[in-house]
């Protein structure tokens, strides 16, 4: 669970990512496709679309950060669908590991170091949640 400050870190940062999201979103994929070339056959369909999942869970996460029963519900939920997706726990250090690099790269100065904290608690949290909902038989 965030502290005060971390959510406010996060949004801030988001709220400065978003004219620019897309290329972040872009530049997740890309990292995570280079250092993880085998993850690739995992996203059958549409990259263009998944992209625009992506960003779509990014935005609800982000913005659900402060009503804690509604974060549960929805992250629960995504990690209980992506367990039938064979997501496995080396996959969640690829992916943060990808979305904080993109979102240094995208945001560059403005994601210093606290901010790259907040985010980084926020992407364990959702780690957290989603490993228990990967948990829950569908």
């Amino acid at each position: 669970m965030l502290t005060r400050e971390e959510i406010a870190r996060v949004q801030a940062s988001f709220d400065a990512l978003w004219p620019r999201l897309g290329r972040a979103v872009d530049r997740f994929y890309d990292l995570l496709f280079e250092r993880a070339p085998d993850v690739k056959p995992m996203f059958r369909h549409d990259l263009d679309q998944q992209k625009l999942k992506f960003t779509e869970m990014l935005t609800t996460a982000v913005g659900a950060v402060e009503n804690r029963s509604l974060f549960l519900s929805v992250v629960h939920d995504l990690g209980r669908r992506h367990a039938a997706y064979g997501v496995t726990l080396s996959h969640f250090d690829l992916v943060r590991g990808a979305v904080l690099d993109s979102l240094a790269e995208t945001l560059g100065p403005r994601f210093d170091a606290a901010t790259r904290a907040a985010w980084a608690a926020l992407l364990d949290d959702l780690r957290a949640v989603m490993l228990g909902g990967m948990a829950t038989p569908a």
